[in-house]
């Protein structure tokens, strides 16, 4: 949204005219490199420019704007403040910075930047953008979609902002408007990659996901090393279980400067030794097992670790640091380390996301899905405490997990307050929340209901929970760590999934192919939980008198 200026702006008026028809000459490429999306051949032509004419506002604004478009925030908020130090008046500064700031997640300062820019220019339309999007990013969606309407009325025909209204009336599950506001966009300008990308993802919310996809295929018609457009047509062929499609695509992930920015520091690390796919021999070599997204992954996909001991590797994992007392022993494995700690001496390495790829998973022949994390041998002493804990059966055990971690960008679709689950304690059972913290807002109600047994102080790692989890006959969850630690146990676990579940779930099925113990109770409506909470309702009642 940010205007960029086509002529050099300096401040040095004692810069020597031979001096500065150089640095105009490099602004001028860093600006033809801008137009082509060279970015980091821009940055370079913009410090050029800078040190020739250090006092050029709009070679030190441009290259701000090119370290954003890098995914560079840090820095772009510090070349901003230069500008700024130049330029203290000039609102396209303040509003540059303000869109860093908000990247970095320092929304307080995003915010005053914001208001100094809207105090220089009052209806500055892009600081009033720039302001919208900072309250989307904040989660108050709702009032974000108020703000793209007052901008849409000033300019209805805005392609960015309607794409941007889409975003934010996606993220409130109003899907068929969002869909109305991503076609508006695409109707102004029909070669919008990321739109359509928008667009495929709301399809796919949708259900609609032939139409999903052939929007993807669009937007890499357009933008073909878009990562965005091949990452997300890749979670949807895995979601409709084209694995062989969508593992290849899921590699994308790695360009995915946004997908990036969700992981933690490990997964944008680099290795000197070479990535192992499937397509070199493991006989007499090491491979270093690493882990890359979150808990729940690392529990699933650490099956392939015996099936690259088979083909001969000396296999070294690393996991989560929570996980490392519970995976010590994982069958296949000979050396565990945790994130953080110094990568041991290996001869090939593996994301743990890229295992299924590297050994052609597909639907039938995923590994070991009835149950690969044995607990008994290892942990034989925290089972007999948890046994003694929970003294004599007087009903089957139940376990519940109804809230997950609220900083998990989809935490709103997939947790439930404890009062819509309240209900199931009436079936008689003997109830445990698997819970090591509740969430403050259900912490009340958890305290006045005796029915439900709370362990918050006693379960102080994973090696508890589990040991807890072996000493139930039931799970029943949503979508969490707690759902992968129960399959790969192979326990009896039911998993609440909101309309719009997760890729690994697959769609139109109540059970799940990476689990043989688990049954899946789906939303029938994006938003309602009641279907899916009602029939565990009838299903804890019949389990009751079955056991």
């Amino acid at each position: 949204m940010l205007r960029i200026l086509k002529k050099a702006l300096s401040r040095n008026e004692g810069l020597p005219q031979a001096a500065r028809l150089r640095a105009e000459a490099s602004f001028s490429r860093g600006m033809d490199a801008v137009r082509g999306g060279r970015f980091e051949e821009a940055l370079g032509a913009f410090d050029a420019a800078i040190a020739l004419d250090p006092r050029s506002v709009a070679a030190h604004f441009n290259r701000a704007a090119a370290l954003g478009d890098l995914g560079r925030s840090e820095e772009s908020a510090s070349a901003y403040d230069r500008c700024i130090a130049l330029s203290p008046h000039w609102a396209d500064a303040h509003v540059g910075l303000g869109i860093a700031l908000t990247r970095l997640k320092r929304f307080k300062e995003a915010r005053r930047s914001l208001d100094s820019a809207l105090a220089i220019e009052p209806n500055a339309f892009d600081a009033l953008a720039a302001r919208a999007d900072l309250t989307r990013d904040e989660g108050r969606y709702a009032e974000a979609v108020d703000l793209y309407q007052q901008l849409l009325k000033a300019q209805p025909d805005n392609d960015r902002v309607l794409n941007d209204h889409g975003v934010v009336l996606h993220r409130l599950d109003r899907f068929d408007e969002a869909l109305a506001s991503f076609d508006a966009a695409l109707r102004v300008r029909p070669q919008q990659a990321e739109a359509l990308v928008n667009r495929g993802l709301t399809l796919t919310s949708l259900g609609r996901y032939d139409e999903a996809l052939a929007s993807y295929k669009s937007a890499k018609r357009i933008a073909p090393d878009m990562a965005g457009a091949h990452l997300n047509e890749a979670t949807c062929e895995l979601l409709l279980g084209n694995f062989e499609r969508g593992w290849r695509g899921y590699e994308w992930r790695w360009k995915s400067l946004w997908w990036l920015s969700t992981q933690g520091a490990h997964a944008r690390r680099s290795f000197d030794k070479p990535l192992w796919l499937g397509n070199q021999t493991l006989k007499r070599k090491t491979i270093f097992v690493h882990a890359e997204q979150g808990m729940g992954d690392t529990l699933q996909f650490v099956r392939y670790a015996k099936l690259l001991a088979e083909k001969g590797a000396r296999v070294l994992l690393e996991v989560q640091a929570p996980l490392k007392m519970l995976l010590e022993g994982v069958e296949g494995v000979s050396g565990l380390t945790s994130v953080g700690e110094p990568v041991p001496e290996h001869d090939l390495h593996c994301p743990m996301m890229s295992l299924p790829l590297a050994f052609g998973t597909r639907l039938g022949t995923i590994p070991a899905a009835g149950g690969y994390l044995q607990i008994e041998r290892r942990h034989a002493n925290v089972l007999a405490t948890w046994r003694k804990r929970l003294g004599p059966v007087r009903a089957p055990r139940v376990g519940l997990v109804w809230s997950g971690n609220p900083a998990h960008p989809n935490d709103a679709k997939r947790s439930i307050p404890f009062r819509q689950i309240q209900t199931w304690l009436s079936t008689g059972l003997e109830f445990h929340a698997l819970h090591s913290e509740i969430r403050f807002t259900d912490r009340d109600a958890v305290a006045r209901d005796p029915r439900l047994a709370v362990w918050t102080s006693k379960l102080r790692n994973f090696v508890d929970t589990a040991a807890l989890i072996a000493n139930l006959d039931l799970v029943v969850c949503v979508d969490t760590g707690v759902a992968h630690l129960a399959g790969a146990m192979g326990k009896p676990v039911w998993i609440l999934l909101p309309r719009d579940p997760d890729w690994r779930w697959l769609t139109g099925r109540d059970d799940s192919p990476w689990y043989a113990s688990a049954r899946l109770f789906r939303q029938q409506r994006a938003g309602d939980w009641s279907a899916p909470i009602d029939e565990i309702h009838q299903r804890l009642e019949s389990f009751g008198r079955s056991q």
